[in-house]
């Protein structure tokens, strides 16, 4: 009785062992980054209209293993300058496709 005890511990154990393990690859699978850096650095940058910090800065892109992305729209913005702003797309996206680059720089040109 103890050994039948012992085995179904040991069973549901490795279940959850093997449960979390799918989990964390389905959730890292596609996560990436991207380096933001800008001329002159210290802009504010946001994705999707979202502040995610300022240049230079390491952006994670998180691509789901079943789930297409569409578009990424990147912004760069500091005072005295224009406002810069790039696309990208994640996946298919018409007949094009493409993918945010592991390094994004800006060149802010002043107003």
């Amino acid at each position: 009785m103890t050994s039948n005890r012992f085995l179904k511990t040991w069973i549901c154990r490795w279940w959850v062992v093997a449960g979390l393990a799918l989990l964390s690859l389905l959730v890292t699978a596609g996560c990436r980054t991207a380096t933001i850096t800008s001329e002159p650095p210290g802009a504010r940058v946001r994705v999707d209209g979202k502040d995610v910090g300022e240049t230079p800065l390491t952006y994670r892109i998180w691509q789901g293993m079943f789930i297409v992305r569409g578009e990424y729209r990147i912004e760069a913005r500091k005072p005295g300058y224009k406002t810069a702003v790039r696309r990208f797309y994640e996946g298919p996206s018409g007949n094009v496709r493409s993918a945010v680059p592991e390094t994004i720089h800006f060149n802010l040109q002043p107003e």
